[in-house]
Protein backbone atom coordinates (compact mmCIF):
# COMPACT_ATOMS: atom_id res chain seq x y z
CA UNK A 1 0.00 0.00 0.00
CA UNK A 2 1.18 3.72 -0.75
CA UNK A 3 0.96 5.97 1.85
CA UNK A 4 -0.85 9.01 0.63
CA UNK A 5 1.35 11.08 3.36
CA UNK A 6 4.28 10.24 2.31
CA UNK A 7 3.26 11.11 -1.95
CA UNK A 8 2.26 14.32 -0.47
CA UNK A 9 6.10 15.11 0.20
CA UNK A 10 6.76 14.34 -3.36
CA UNK A 11 4.42 15.29 -6.06
CA UNK A 12 6.94 14.21 -8.91
CA UNK A 13 6.60 10.10 -7.57
CA UNK A 14 3.09 10.20 -8.19
CA UNK A 15 3.73 9.66 -11.89
CA UNK A 16 6.53 7.05 -11.75
CA UNK A 17 4.21 4.87 -8.95
CA UNK A 18 1.69 5.06 -11.49
CA UNK A 19 3.89 3.79 -14.70
CA UNK A 20 5.03 0.77 -12.06
CA UNK A 21 1.30 -0.11 -11.72
CA UNK A 22 0.88 -0.16 -15.63
CA UNK A 23 3.93 -1.83 -16.27
CA UNK A 24 2.72 -4.77 -13.17
CA UNK A 25 -0.62 -5.30 -15.02
CA UNK A 26 1.09 -5.50 -18.71
CA UNK A 27 3.39 -7.92 -17.46
CA UNK A 28 0.38 -10.16 -16.42
CA UNK A 29 -1.51 -9.81 -19.04
CA UNK A 30 1.39 -10.30 -21.14
CA UNK A 31 2.38 -13.73 -18.56
CA UNK A 32 -1.64 -14.93 -19.04
CA UNK A 33 -1.42 -14.39 -22.77
CA UNK A 34 1.99 -16.93 -22.87
CA UNK A 35 0.76 -19.52 -20.29
CA UNK A 36 -2.57 -20.05 -22.57
CA UNK A 37 -0.84 -20.17 -25.34
CA UNK A 38 1.71 -23.08 -24.41
CA UNK A 39 -1.39 -24.67 -23.20
CA UNK A 40 -2.79 -24.38 -26.33
CA UNK A 41 0.72 -25.44 -28.40
CA UNK A 42 0.55 -28.33 -25.33
CA UNK A 43 -3.06 -29.67 -26.08
CA UNK A 44 -2.18 -29.79 -30.41
CA UNK A 45 0.81 -31.85 -29.38
CA UNK A 46 -1.40 -34.09 -27.43
CA UNK A 47 -3.58 -34.31 -30.34
CA UNK A 48 -1.43 -34.89 -32.79
CA UNK A 49 -2.57 -31.40 -34.43
CA UNK A 50 0.67 -29.51 -34.16
CA UNK A 51 2.19 -28.36 -37.54
CA UNK A 52 5.53 -26.58 -38.75
CA UNK A 53 3.87 -22.82 -38.45
CA UNK A 54 2.97 -23.28 -34.77
CA UNK A 55 6.25 -24.46 -33.77
CA UNK A 56 7.72 -21.42 -35.73
CA UNK A 57 5.38 -19.33 -33.29
CA UNK A 58 6.17 -20.98 -30.72
CA UNK A 59 10.49 -20.95 -30.88
CA UNK A 60 9.67 -17.16 -31.26
CA UNK A 61 7.34 -16.72 -28.55
CA UNK A 62 10.06 -19.24 -26.06
CA UNK A 63 13.37 -16.73 -27.40
CA UNK A 64 11.28 -13.58 -26.22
Amino acid sequence: MVNKRLLSLCDESKKWIGMTVLMNWISIICNIAIVVYIGNVIDKLYNNDFNINILGSAVFIVAM
